[in-house]
């Protein structure tokens, strides 16, 4: 069936089928504009604000609906879960472009922007993100490297160098289940917000969160908060941020000795991006019906990608990286196929966030093994006392 897609051409190319007027749809869906391509209108920094809260309110929404209707309805709650995590990834994702002062260009006022929009997704502070983040992952020699601060998830979730690429897999699954790393990330994400944050800061988590349960209390809306904002602002988006991270950049990727800080940094990142190829012209009438019906099922896994992990402007973090203080980046799709449609040949794309994670996967397989700090979990316990196990039962015979 995978031969009956149109693999002459990159995935995004193939939807060049359809009228001019759609194609903004597409990119706005896929996260790949087409070469020329010109958007319906631009996005400020305000106004895409605005629609991530819209986003999420509207999950938070629809979960209230949902369970008011109960029944069979409950099960349609993992759609408003999505939506919900995607407004409020989103909203993380502004506050990273208010460290920049990427929002009104005002330092000050972006960083009180930053800090509502984290409060209210219980996202670590200003002061402790901005730091490590603008000085050191966007530092000369930071990012990528293992200590690099926003690697500091993956040491979390127990990733280690020099393993196969089957062990990666296993453990990037314990780690979204494990009770380890969801009460680690989110005591870290509490404590952020309530106990290492500054005075001001600690003040408008407590009045925030404090007046809505407060509400909650009043109402006796229990089961709407843990449905409409605990389940999808701790566990669905430490899911969801546990599977975008690690597929961000190639990770502790080694550096030529003779390549420059820049051609690491294009080298290491790139563009993740959500299509599937259409299928081929040449299909019989058959073949043709056979196809779509293909490609519309396996579509459903880049959409759950798009929609839950790689969400908003995120396909387009590599250009981030080239111009961290964009001030169009709610547009940075388009602006990074610009530079492409002038002559810029050193981006690179990759379709879907599970084959990012292969990539990277592949990269850390080859490194030594002592390449990057190790973290205590059960599954590491567990192989060492398995692999102990093992070793006595294979001396046993020659002792006795």
């Amino acid at each position: 069936m995978h031969n009956l897609l149109d693999h002459s051409r990159p995935p995004r190319e193939t939807f060049d089928i359809f009228p001019a007027w759609i194609q903004p749809l597409i990119t706005h869906v896929s996260g790949k504009p087409l070469a020329g391509e010109k958007p319906w209108f631009e996005v400020t920094p305000v106004a895409q604000i605005l629609i991530d809260l819209t986003k999420y309110s509207a999950g938070a929404a629809l979960v209230a609906i949902l369970v008011s209707l109960g029944g069979a309805w409950l099960f349609a709650l993992p759609i408003a879960w999505i939506l919900a995590v995607n407004g409020a990834i989103s909203l993380k994702l502004d506050s990273h472009y208010a460290a920049h002062a990427a929002v009104t260009g005002n330092n000050r006022l972006d960083t009180w922007i930053g800090e509502i929009l984290t409060t209210f997704v219980l996202s670590g502070n200003m002061k402790e993100y901005a730091a490590g983040h603008t000085t050191q992952h966007h530092g000369r020699a930071g990012i990528g490297a293992a200590d690099d601060p926003d690697m500091s998830l993956l040491f979390l979730m127990g990733f280690e160098t020099g393993r196969n690429v089957g062990w990666y897999k296993m453990r990037l699954l314990l780690s979204l289940i494990s009770p380890r790393y969801h009460l680690l990330f989110s005591w870290y994400r509490i404590r952020s917000n309530f106990v290492t944050a500054p005075m001001m800061r600690c003040l408008l988590a407590f009045a925030m969160h404090g007046s809505i349960i407060a509400l909650v209390v009043w109402f006796d809306l229990w089961n709407v908060w843990l449905l409409a904002w605990f389940v999808p602002i701790l566990p669905l988006m430490a899911i969801s941020i546990g599977l975008q991270v690690p597929a961000e950049h190639h990770w502790l990727a080694q550096r030529g000795a003779e390549e420059t800080r820049r051609d690491y940094l294009r080298r290491i990142s790139h563009g993740r991006f959500f299509l599937i190829p259409l299928p081929r012209r040449d299909l019989t009438l058959i073949g043709t019906v056979c196809a779509w019906g293909y490609w519309a099922g396996v579509m459903v896994k880049p959409m759950l990608e798009r929609s839950f992990v790689c969400v908003s402007v995120m396909p387009a973090h590599d250009h981030h990286h080239r111009h961290a203080r964009e001030f169009k980046w709610p547009m940075e799709h388009y602006l990074r196929q610009q530079e492409i449609d002038r002559g810029v040949s050193d981006y690179r794309d990759i379709f879907g966030n599970s084959q990012a994670l292969c990539q990277l996967f592949a990269i850390w397989s080859e490194l030594p093994r002592d390449s990057a700090p190790l973290s205590p979990t059960l599954f590491r316990a567990f192989e060492r006392f398995a692999t102990k196990t093992r070793h006595f039962f294979r001396r046993r015979p020659r002792e006795l």
